[in-house]
């Protein structure tokens, strides 16, 4: 599961993880038995790791059973245990980038925009590293479901977990705040994100006239029929 930069592109969609056969392709142990739920695995987690005998496989399984918000913030909480646990073993190395990817794909199958805010924000305790691809790959979904809002929020948190905004990230917000005609937040991304001298693509630029294009024949529409 390379990570590329091209998540915007129809190639990059074709590659995503997001299939009903992923979850299948995950380790096999202790933790994989059926009659777990998020919080009886989160409870056996937390009680092997205070004998140092958890691994880190078992948060895939915690990651799988995610079907919630408030699952999603247990799976969470079991990695913060196992993470606990590895640097008191004096293993300080991040997360693999594979168990990363399975993170980021509970927090679409749970739809839990703020428990990854707070991975986010708590990144560098977590030992959790989530990379700009996966997180551009989430915000696309929520653009198409015009989930503006959710969008924003794991924004403002990105900087906070060491992942840079670019020309991919004003496309999707741009786009999105254009779709839902909301001209003004449009208006507002695109000129924080040049303020950071980030390039705005073509079509981002396309997408902005557009809106504007809207927003003046919307205003002269209002105007005749105040007129008539």
């Amino acid at each position: 599961m390379g990570e590329t930069g091209r998540s915007a592109s129809a190639n990059g969609r074709a590659r995503r993880p997001y299939n009903k056969t992923y979850w299948r392709q995950l380790p096999q142990g202790w933790f994989a038995k059926p009659d777990y739920t998020p919080v009886t695995l989160y409870e056996e987690i937390v009680r092997r790791c205070e004998t140092n005998t958890c691994g880190v496989d078992a948060l895939y399984m915690a990651c799988k059973l995610a079907a919630t918000p408030q699952d999603a913030r247990v799976a969470l909480n079991a990695f913060a245990a196992v993470r606990a646990s590895l640097v008191r073993q004096g293993k300080v190395a991040q997360y693999d980038t594979r168990l990363a990817v399975a993170f980021v794909h509970m927090i679409r199958d749970a739809d839990a925009p703020d428990v990854l805010v707070e991975a986010l924000r708590r990144a560098p305790e977590l030992g959790l590293l989530l990379s700009q691809t996966r997180l551009h790959e989430l915000l696309q979904h929520w653009g198409e479901l015009g989930e503006l809002a959710k969008i924003e929020e794991v924004l403002a948190a990105m900087p906070l977990g060491g992942v840079p905004y670019n020309h991919v990230t004003a496309y999707i917000v741009i786009r999105t705040a254009v779709n839902l005609g909301a001209q003004d937040k449009a208006e507002y991304y695109a000129a924080a994100m040049v303020q950071r001298q980030i390039r705005l693509t073509p079509a981002a630029t396309r997408l902005l006239e557009v809106g504007r294009e809207r927003l003046r024949q919307q205003q002269q529409d209002m105007q005749q029929q105040q007129l008539q």
